[in-house]
Order: C-alpha cells, then sequence, then structure tokens
C-alpha cells in the first residue's frame, strides 16, 4: 500500500468543559464544578501542546456549548459531535473530514509526549490504522489513513474496547499498529499517579481544587 499523499488532520474531540457533562467519573472525590474546572484545564493544555508539535492542520469536534471554544481557539476549524453514542460520534466526525488521514486524541491526555503525535503520523504511511493503548483497556489516540467502519456497535468506554477493536481490523483485514501504552485521565487514581506529568494549566488547577466549590 502506497503512503497517502494527503497530510493528516489532528483531530480533537472533546466536550466543552460544563459542570456535571465532563470527568464525571472524578465525582466523588471532586464536585462536578471541580471536574469541570479540572477538564478545562486538561483541554487548555491539549490546545497548548498540539499547536507546538503538529505541524499540519488541527480540527476540533465538539460536544456542548460551542462558546468555549469559540473564545479559548477561535482560530480552528471545529465542529459539532453527531448525535448517538461515542462510537457513533467519532464514525461520523472521521467521515465528516472525508477520505484522508486522520489522527484523533482527546483532551484527557494533556500528559501524552510529543513523539507519540510524530509515531503516529509516521504509522499512517505504512498501516490502515494506528492505536495508543490505554491502561484501562481502551485507547488514547486512534488514526486512520481514510474513513473505515470500525467505531460503530462498540464496547466504547469499557475494558474490552482494544480487543474488540483489533477483532474487527483483523475481520475487515486491515493492518494496524499500537504506540507504547499509556492512561487517560480518567479516574482520581489516574489523575494522581500522573500529577508530575500533567502540564502547566492541569497542575495548576490541580492546586487550585481547594478553591473551587
Amino acid at each position: 500500500m502506497s503512503a497517502p499523499c494527503i497530510s493528516p488532520v489532528l483531530l480533537i474531540f472533546a466536550k466543552a468543559p460544563e459542570p456535571g457533562q465532563v470527568k464525571t467519573r472524578l465525582c466523588p472525590p471532586l464536585s462536578a464544578l471541580q471536574a469541570a474546572f479540572l477538564a478545562e484545564g486538561f483541554l487548555l493544555d491539549t490546545l497548548v501542546w498540539v499547536r507546538q508539535v503538529w505541524t499540519h492542520e488541527i480540527q476540533i469536534a465538539y460536544s456542548g456549548s460551542p462558546s468555549w471554544f469559540e473564545q479559548a481557539a477561535p482560530d480552528l476549524p471545529r465542529f459539532a459531535q453527531a448525535g448517538g453514542d461515542l462510537g457513533n460520534r467519532l464514525q461520523q466526525a472521521f467521515q465528516f473530514l472525508g477520505p484522508r488521514p486522520v489522527v484523533c486524541i482527546g483532551s484527557d491526555s494533556p500528559h501524552l509526549r510529543p513523539q507519540t503525535l510524530q509515531q503516529a503520523r509516521a504509522a499512517l504511511r505504512q498501516v490502515d490504522v494506528v492505536l495508543g493503548p490505554a491502561q484501562d483497556g481502551g485507547y488514547y489516540l486512534v488514526g486512520t489513513r481514510q474513513p473505515l467502519p470500525i467505531f460503530t456497535d462498540m464496547p466504547m468506554s469499557t475494558e474490552y474496547l482494544l480487543q474488540a477493536t483489533l477483532a474487527k481490523l483483523r475481520q475487515l483485514q486491515l493492518s494496524w499498529t499500537l504506540l507504547d501504552p499509556d492512561s487517560d485521565l480518567d479516574t482520581w487514581a489516574d489523575v494522581q499517579r500522573l500529577r508530575d506529568r500533567l502540564p502547566f494549566h492541569s497542575r495548576q488547577r490541580l492546586a487550585r481544587l481547594g478553591e473551587v466549590g
């Protein structure tokens, strides 16, 4: 298979940091307001570091109010996520971007190393799909050379997601590669374990949680 000639787009899949709508697995011990406050730090850091390392197009697929993204990233193209479960929303977002390579991350991995995106971009020159395995059984990154039917009817947000995805790739006779395992910031234990790797906004907000009701 020849390398794609179209530069890959980096897709940030994100929710507006609204209390009760984001990082609900942090509650408890955090309140809904504290979780949203911290999630906003994660998202701000994600926007900072991807701008520094990604030299191609960046787009945002958002849910919730668009006003936060209009203020925080007015220069980045964005579009609303479709309805349905996470798998359907991912499938629709990849199709929306058209027949081109896409690397997708969420906003709950602001601690990812810059070389992770570089490795994902390079991998798509050789394989159909690249996955970043998360330690909870899902993945923190997914990239495809073109839209593929790999997200719908999948056990999203469960410990079985990665293995189910690999099984579907085998069924479709697609090639893939796995990046180094890492972790999303889904639970308070994740935050505590990775706090030394958190960038500026996330670390600052973590230190100020006591100021938030």
